[in-house]
Order: structure tokens, then sequence, then C-alpha cells
């Protein structure tokens, strides 16, 4: 029997359609029993993916991969893809563990021969994302994988591999198991050419750290700089290692930030005074600036991790704004849901968004994405408006208290990936309702608290068209925040 699944609903149409003397009604019934016998698909709360189908197209190369090993804090789940109707944040999984799907890709990739050089892979990051912009859903792949060799019984980490991929199109799982498959690629044709370069490390490793993770451990030379030398940075990877090519004179001109504008700088060679374009970024003995679209911005550290305001020139998925991101958001389960979940400063300037480089991946993304892509599990309770004016219900997890929900207010609470399972209670008067939960990542409901007859506090989830109501009334003003600590 065939699997109904929401990214062959439409290839059913167009099969039916081709047939000869097909008729139009018949068309639209089937099409119709179609929708309806996938919804359980569309709505799930769980992608499955598989490698399987999918090659990777590298350079001439005498390695095979010996083995993978997962090094990843959560090696379950690898991120979200948007599926259903309203394209709601959904968590992705591959159907077999990673390891094994990666251990096949490379064995269908990679020919075993009698001069084969063993290598050993080691995940250390693997992230999938998906952003939704008018009708173009946005697929992302970040990904980090060391390199590991083993010579007369020592090991060796002997490059590291990252990619930030991004693919424009209709979501579907076509789509991101093909964008998995080429950011593994390229890391592949990266550490090849380093290879073929002799610009491989010999980092010792000890058998018994070969599965942990070495993003958790090191510092970057970028992380480490005291003194900045003028010069250009042509790849991300010199931008990392400081590898600055100071061989090139160049002018800069600066632009000052005015009213919502960032302040932003262009940089032309002094021997022609052709605009510098095809490099990665720039110091100017000051400052690093990183290239977006057609200008340089300065970069700048916050909590550890650069970040560089940009100017929002375009419709690329590289010039989301904030505000544009605040609909994105409202994918999980609705607009509001998005705002409220938003921090207030990052949509105050509409022409201008706030990134965060990602040292581990190369990726550049504006600030409000980064909660979009934990790995949480979310929960708005809301207090039933039909209740006594008086009324009130607590709120505890694991035996903590949270917060005290009045009459038409909410309490939102963020469960992490790392929790399996939590208690959570809900105490009215001298009567108490618990529940335990088992979240997925990325999970997000809407509940309504009401109190039953004999004063007995429960929760409902909603849907459709109440969940809708209610977020809207969120929206309005008309159902408010209960705590200030959520």
């Amino acid at each position: 029997m065939t699997k109904i699944t929401e990214s062959n609903i439409e290839l059913f149409a167009i099969e039916i359609q081709e047939e000869k003397g097909s008729n139009p009604l018949l068309i639209r019934l089937v099409t119709i029993l179609i929708l309806i016998s996938s919804i359980p698909n569309v709505n799930s709360q769980v992608t499955y993916l598989s490698l399987d189908k999918q090659r990777l197209h590298l350079y001439s190369n005498n390695f095979f991969v010996d083995s993978v090993l997962d090094a990843r804090n959560q090696n379950e789940c690898i991120g979200f893809v948007l599926r259903g109707l309203d394209s709601r944040q959904t968590a992705a999984y591959f159907e077999r563990p990673f390891c094994e799907e990666l251990q096949d890709l490379c064995s269908r990739s990679l020919a075993k021969e009698d001069n084969s050089i063993p290598i050993i892979i080691r995940i250390n990051k693997f992230l999938l994302s998906e952003y939704k912009l008018s009708d173009a859903a946005f697929n992302i792949v970040e990904i980090n994988i060391s390199f590991i060799t083993c010579c007369d019984g020592k090991y060796y980490e002997i490059f590291q591999g990252f990619a930030s991929t991004d693919n424009a199109g209709l979501s579907n799982s076509g789509s991101s198991v093909h964008n998995i498959a080429e950011a593994i690629a390229y890391c592949f044709n990266d550490f090849i050419e380093h290879y073929k370069k002799g610009n491989l490390e010999n980092r010792p490793i000890d058998e018994n750290q070969l599965a942990t993770n070495s993003l958790e451990l090191q510092r970057f030379n970028i992380e480490q700089v005291q003194d900045t030398i003028r010069g250009i940075f042509n790849t991300f990877s010199d931008f990392l290692d400081y590898q600055v090519d100071t061989t090139k004179s160049f002018n800069m001109e600066y632009i000052p930030g005015k009213g919502d504008l960032p302040a932003m700088a262009d940089a032309r060679w002094t021997q022609d005074n052709n605009k510098i374009e095809n490099i990665w970024g720039i110091s100017d003995g000051k400052l690093f600036y990183i290239r977006l679209n057609d200008h340089y911005y300065p970069l700048y550290q916050h909590n550890g991790y650069f970040r560089a305001k940009a100017l929002k020139e375009g419709p690329s998925f590289e010039d989301l704004s904030p505000v544009i991101a605040a609909g994105i958001f409202g994918g999980i389960i609705g607009a509001a849901f998005g705002v409220m979940i938003i921090p207030s400063a990052t949509m105050e300037k509409a022409h201008t968004m706030e990134c965060q480089l990602d040292l581990n991946s190369g990726l550049v993304l504006p600030i409000n994405f980064l909660v979009y892509k934990e790995m949480n599990s979310r929960m708005l309770l809301c207090l039933s408006r039909y209740l006594k004016a008086d009324a009130t219900m607590e709120v505890y997890v694991d035996g903590e208290y949270m917060c005290k929900l009045m009459r038409n207010s909410y309490y939102f609470l963020t469960i992490p990936p790392d929790k399996k399972q939590v208690e959570l209670c809900l105490k009215s008067n001298q009567d108490e309702f618990c529940e335990t939960i088992s979240p997925l990542p990325y999970e997000s409901r809407v509940y309504l608290c009401k109190v039953k007859a004999g004063h007995v506090p429960v929760k409902e989830e909603v849907k459709s068209e109440m969940r809708k109501i209610i977020l809207q009334k969120i929206q309005d003003g008309e159902i408010t925040r209960s705590c200030s600590n959520d």
C-alpha cells in the first residue's frame, strides 16, 4: 500500500490528470480523498528522514570511512522542518541512528580499495532548520565533523570540517535530505583539498576521548587575538584561524550609522579602485568586518559571540529582518505566539537586523532566530475566562512553583531537550491535578485550564479555531501574561 504523505499529494493528482480521458470531477474527488487521508501525517509532531537515496559527489581521493561517532549532546533529534497546512515547526529525526545513516552514505560514496586510508568521522554538530518566507521554504543545514586517523595505535584529529548550506524552495523531505548530503559533501571535499595541499593537522587524541565533542573544549585563534592586523580574510576558515592576507593593498570608505541605519563600510583595491568582492571579510587594523551582500559590517562581541548589525537590502534569506522573522515565528502555533517569544529589542529597527555568527558552522543568522532553533518543547497554559473573577491556579513543574494564573491570563512554559519527562501540576484551592509529560523537541501546544465540578483543576488542549482565537486575544491584549518570570 502506498504511504500517503504531504510531499506526494500533488504527484498523485498530476498522475491522474495525465491519464488520457480523465474526468475533471473524478480528479477533484480523488484529490480531496488523498488530502483527507493525509491529515494524520501532515499534522504529525515528528518527521523522519533517510539518506538511503543520496550519494556524496566527491573529489578523487584514497580514503574510506572506517567508523562514525556521534558526539552531539542531543543525538536523536536532528532539528526541525515545517509541516502541515499551518507550516508548523516539527521535530526531524533520521529513520536510523545518524551514525548508521552517515556510515552507509559514506560506503556508497567512498569505495574501499587496497590502498585506501581509513578515517574515523566524529559528528560534533548537526542541525537542520527550516523557515518560511512568503511561499518559499528556506532549508538550512549546519554541520561540524572531525576527521580522525589512527597511526601506530595512536589517534589524531587531522581536520575539522564545517559547513552551513541553505536551499530555497518547497518544504519537503526531498529537499532536506539533498541539502544534508550537500553539506556533508562540502566538508569531505574541503578535507580532501587540505589533504592534497598538505595542510592537515595532527592533534593527538586519547582513545578514551574519541567520542568527546571537541567543540566544547576548543577556542579558535580569532577568539584569542590581542592585536589586530590590517588585511583580508579570503574565507571563513581564514577568519577562524586568523590567517590575514596582508599582501594586497586596499582602501576603506566608512559610512557611519544614522537613525535606524547601521554603520558599514566599503572596500576598494588601491591599484584599480574596484570594489573588493568574493572575500569573507576584512580587518582595518582596528575592527573585523564581515561582508554581507555589497557592504562590510563591523563585528563586535556579545557574551562571547561575534555579532553584526546589518542593513536589510533585499528578499534573500540573509536579508530577513526581525519584523519578517516575527511572522516566521508564528509558524509555531500562530503569529501572536511568535511575537510573544521574540525579545522586543529586536523589533525596534525595521531596516536593521542584528545577526550572530556561529563559529562552528559559519552560519550568520538574525538573533531572533536563535530561540527558534532551540530544541525546546513549548506549552502555553491559559486560565479560562469563564471562571469566577477571583479564580486562580498555581503552576508547578517537578515540584517547583512557577506561576499563579489569574482568570483570562496565560503562562508560557519552555521545557529544555534534556528533560525526558516532567511532572506538571495545577493547584486550585486545595485540589490538585498532576500529569507526567514526555515532551518532544520543538513541540508546541496550547492548553485551556479549567476547574471542573468538585473544584478539580484540569487542562484541555485547544486546536484549530479555538487556538487561533486565544492567540489573537493575546496579541490584542485581552489575555495577559500572568507571570514576569516566563
